[in-house]
């Protein structure tokens, strides 16, 4: 049978070996800016900043550090830094006190340098070069474990929180063109989805973003415009529209949300609409999902809080990316939401080894899959960032199986 993996990030999904072609790329066709900017980023988090700057490894101090392993390093070696290992905080920086910031900072966060919104990025050939070694890499991949789909997460917005920023549409009609080529040449099914912050207001503020009306009109302009110039095969390459967020964060709180998902429910209508009137009968309505119940720490609580109202109040919700805070919910709340969800016909994205790696659970009986699946609710598998996992869709499918014993998993 077919699988589509329903949840996975692109910068997050690429291989080892095609990072190390990345890097070579980069190394090789670069000016002598770009290649400094380029590893300045490898080797800190936030390198221009001195309040936000990050090593993110404490043993590579230098550019020179960060080539001797990432460019002339073994294989061996440069996994040890690009994929998770239960070591990985023995080689990271001790103030960063959790297995999600351990993990987003060094193996994801260096895939996702890659596709910084600064050099190499405004130049188009080199950005070519990279997204083709990228979604070349991970449709192989999706082929050789019979995936036929691949929903993918990349940020387009990166530049002024906007669609319409310098640069980002261009590159948005670049990555969709290589992706029709890919899609041709692998017969893997490329989808993207557009990631969507669900505090639009906080996020327009802290990036100093320039708009001079309200949020609706922002949305307007920065997202739904630019959008419409997009052609109908273009438009028709975006599948939907992810909510994320950190319900870890301190302002990130239930009634920031509530105060936010008017707008986000705004631009999803708008969205709809504008692929119906552009693309007509053709189009399928879009798929909304939501990162929630993920990293929420010890505040377990206002998780749950923050997962109830997406599941409340968010237009068209799909699926819920992790929900893994359902499973520290005691019987009556668990009962409460979990009916919402079946009664909305809402299915649950299940990363299991994804929320192991970052130490949001400890073994995998701590995933809430049984509770679910007992319950009556959809559990899809998906890989979420297998490239920095050091995993793969089949194995996330197989555990999942293993979980919930004879009950059917979703495709």
């Amino acid at each position: 049978m077919k699988n589509i993996d329903r949840h996975i990030h692109l910068e997050g999904a690429i291989s080892t070996e095609t990072v190390w072609r990345i890097m070579t790329v980069i190394e090789e066709d670069t000016t002598k800016v770009q290649k400094e900017d380029f590893w300045n980023w490898v080797v800190f988090d936030e390198p221009y900043i001195p309040e936000k700057k990050i090593q993110r490894f404490s043993n590579i101090n230098s550019i020179d550090d960060a080539k001797k392993i990432f460019l002339d390093g073994t294989i061996q070696e440069r996994r040890r830094y690009l994929e998770y290992t239960g070591g990985i905080t023995n080689t990271s920086i001790a103030h960063e006190n959790t297995g999600f910031r351990h993990f987003m900072n060094r193996c994801y966060g260096i895939r996702a340098v890659l596709f910084r919104p600064g050099s190499p990025y405004y130049d188009t050939s080199i950005s070519k070069k990279i997204m083709c070694l990228a979604l070349r890499d991970i449709s192989s991949q999706a082929e050789d474990q019979s995936i036929s789909a691949l929903h993918l997460r990349f940020k387009f917005d990166r530049l002024n929180c906007s669609l319409a920023a310098h640069y980002n549409m261009d590159f948005m009609k670049t990555v969709f063109a290589i992706a029709s080529q890919i899609e041709r040449d692998s017969g893997v099914g490329l989808r993207f989805y557009l990631p969507l912050r669900r505090n639009p207001t906080r996020q327009i503020r802290n990036a100093n973003c320039e708009f001079s009306s309200d949020v609706y009109t922002w949305f307007d302009q920065r997202w739904l415009r630019p959008l419409s110039e997009l052609s109908v095969q273009e438009l028709d390459r975006i599948a939907g529209v992810d909510i994320v967020g950190n319900e870890n964060h301190k302002d990130d709180t239930p009634a920031d949300l509530k105060n936010n998902l008017c707008y986000i429910n705004y631009f999803i209508k708008g969205l709809q609409k504008l692929k119906k009137e552009k693309i007509g009968g053709y189009s399928d309505k879009i798929t909304v999902t939501a990162h929630v119940g993920e990293n929420y720490g010890a505040r377990v609580a206002r998780g749950l809080e923050i997962l109830e109202n997406v599941v409340d109040d968010l237009d068209d919700l799909n699926f819920i990316i992790h929900g893994t805070i359902l499973g520290r919910a005691d019987e009556t709340t668990f009962h409460r939401i979990v009916t919402k969800i079946k009664d909305k016909g809402i299915g649950v994205l299940a990363s299991i080894y994804s929320n192991l790696h970052t130490g949001v659970i400890g073994k995998p009986s701590e995933y809430p899959a049984w509770r679910l699946a007992t319950a009556g609710v959809q559990l899809f598998p998906s890989s979420d960032d297998p490239g920095a996992s050091g995993i793969t869709f089949s194995m996330e499918k197989r555990l999942l199986e293993t979980i919930i014993g004879g009950k059917n998993v979703s495709q």
